[in-house]
């Protein structure tokens, strides 16, 4: 049984921004990069948009928080399909705890629950957060909500990031790249990106290291870095769509 934690991606605008009732002819969103879950999503809703009304989307792809925020910040997009960035940066905390950053006056028009997790190889033989000692662990430099979330996971068992061997990426793309060409032994990520169906059919193979949702001190340690995430309940989210089957995974809190 594979056990996911939980994240929120979700579409935000500058509160300086209008909202019209009639959407405008073109729109500019910034987006996860390219084979991620988050740019999938941002295009999905995109084209919905574009076959029921007389709008045009343009997707402006980033692998780092920063990159997906600062855009938005500076009005060159008009909204941003963006991940944990919304919370910190509304919240002025981790890099964004400065008079430059936070806090951010942000509104969400919409937003999903998506599963986060750590990802391995089969062939690492990695069964249990406390594990990674020692270990390649995949971070991604100006991503503060993978970065977090990869906090979160190595507290769980036990660990933090004084604990691995830090392997840092430019994106997240790359990152996940990293785990595919066996620079890494771990990276955190959500389970249905595209790039871990390509992990999935690697002759190493692709395993999920497991979180308990029973056990009381770990979690207490995760949500001691990351009080966003929330306990697993019924959920189907898998790498591999092929055999989907409802997994133990945590509901996101926002």
């Amino acid at each position: 049984m594979k056990r996911f934690i939980a994240a929120t991606l979700a579409l935000a605008i500058s509160a300086s921004s209008a909202w019209a009732e009639d959407l405008p002819k073109q729109m500019i969103w910034s987006s996860y990069d390219l084979g991620s879950s988050g740019h999938a999503d941002a295009s999905a809703i995109a084209e919905a948009l574009m076959t029921a009304h007389d709008t045009r989307v343009r997707s402006l792809p980033s692998g780092t928080s920063i990159g997906r925020l600062l855009p938005l910040k500076l009005g060159r997009v008009d909204y941003g399909y963006l991940a944990n960035e919304v919370y910190f940066a509304t919240e002025a905390i981790h890099d964004f705890a400065s008079r430059e950053w936070g806090p951010q006056d942000l509104r969400i028009l919409l937003g999903r629950p998506a599963t986060f997790g750590m990802a391995t190889s089969k062939d690492v033989g990695i069964t249990e957060m406390s594990q990674l000692a020692g270990k390649r662990v995949a971070y991604v430099q100006g991503n503060l909500s993978l970065n977090v979330k990869a906090d979160a996971m190595l507290a769980f068992g036990g660990l933090t990031r004084d604990d691995v061997e830090v392997f840092e990426a430019p994106s997240y793309r790359a990152a996940i790249r990293t785990l595919i060409e066996g620079q890494v032994d771990a990276v955190g990520g959500v389970p249905s990106s595209a790039l871990f169906r390509e992990m999935e059919a690697t002759p190493a193979g692709l395993a999920w290291i497991p979180i308990s949702p029973d056990n009381e001190a770990s979690w207490d340690a995760l949500r001691s870095v990351a009080s966003f995430f929330a306990r697993p309940g019924e959920r189907s989210a898998q790498a591999s769509a092929r055999r989907a089957r409802p997994i133990s995974s945590p509901a996101a809190i926002r």
